[in-house]
């Protein structure tokens, strides 16, 4: 069967969402693609390409999140691979390696630094032996189990009919701790994405369920599915880490999370305050398509924040 490929616009995001019916059973609005994929304000936006096939169907998609970097102090542009999908019948017809090395080209185009990603298991061969990714360790989890009769977090994951009550309850119990994302500051260091104001904010609007908070000290930005999960830290200082590990756990029980989960990478600052307190579990592999030769990719540092998914 013959494909065409075309870039996606705002015009498409009716077949992407077609596509995660297709490919995930998974229904998301045209309102939070919009949200997702309309990334202007880092310079580009709808930056992936669909497969067509001849009865003008849409088969598959591959593209990249675009995001600000800051390496060594100078900031670049680059793009996060996400929402790889390809609908069932129109798989093993080589639609993803396709897709993605017209992007790859479109990246480079556009003048982006690389692309990264966080693949999965299925995902990783593909990456590394078709797309030339390289890989440099993994993600660290840090998982807490909190004391919760009733997981609402949990469950309204996965049930969505509980999902509007608990949003509200979340809202009800933080609603004295939430700050606005020009209070909290990610940005101390280098090599890693840009996390300011404009950042936050788009995680923000493209999801009903992240919360910036300040709570004895400490500030982060949390959401509150599958479990309560830690996207980013403002830094402290070594001595406070078992109340922040306290701290983390507590604001579990009061969203009524089962779990408290913090991921990060090795070379993250708080990662060498937890793994005296904690035993991390090794994550999804850190990947990157490298189109700058200058730039060190073994530098950079990630949270959970970064994922496309949050």
């Amino acid at each position: 069967m013959k494909y065409i490929f075309q870039r996606i616009s705002k015009n498409s995001l009716s077949d992407i969402a077609s596509l995660y019916a297709s490919s995930f059973d998974v229904s998301v609005s045209i309102d939070e693609l919009e949200a997702k994929y309309n990334t202007q304000d880092f310079g580009e936006s709808y930056t992936g390409f669909i497969a067509i096939d001849e009865q003008k169907e849409v088969g598959a998609y591959y593209g990249v999140f675009p995001c600000e970097v800051n390496y060594e102090g100078k900031m670049y542009l680059c793009g996060q691979s996400g929402d790889t999908m390809t609908a069932p019948k129109h798989r093993k017809r080589g639609l993803f390696t396709s897709l993605a090395k017209e992007t790859n080209q479109l990246c480079k185009e556009v003048n982006m630094a690389f692309v990264f990603g966080f693949p999965n298991e299925n995902s990783l061969p593909g990456f590394e032996r078709k797309l030339d990714w390289k890989f440099y360790g993994r993600m660290q989890m840090f998982s807490i189990s909190n004391k919760v009769k009733l997981p609402f977090c949990e469950l309204a994951s996965k049930y969505s009919v509980f999902k509007t009550f608990y949003r509200s309850l979340v809202k009800f119990r933080l609603r004295k701790r939430l700050i606005s994302s020009k209070e909290i500051q990610f940005n101390q260091f280098t090599n890693s994405l840009v996390k300011d104001a404009k950042f936050i904010d788009y995680k923000m609007n493209k999801s009903k369920d992240i919360y910036c908070i300040s709570i004895n000290g400490f500030k982060m930005i949390l959401k509150a599915e599958p479990h309560l999960m830690i996207g980013e830290v403002e830094y402290f200082e070594k001595s406070r880490t078992k109340d922040f590990i306290i701290i983390i756990e507590q604001l579990g029980i009061k969203v009524l999370a089962k779990k408290t989960q913090l991921t990060l990478s090795k070379n993250h600052w708080l990662y060498a305050y937890l793994e005296d307190e904690i035993d991390p579990s090794d994550s999804l592999p850190i990947g990157f398509y490298e189109i700058k030769s200058e730039i060190d990719y073994s530098k950079f540092s990630f949270s959970m924040l970064d994922y496309d998914t949050f």
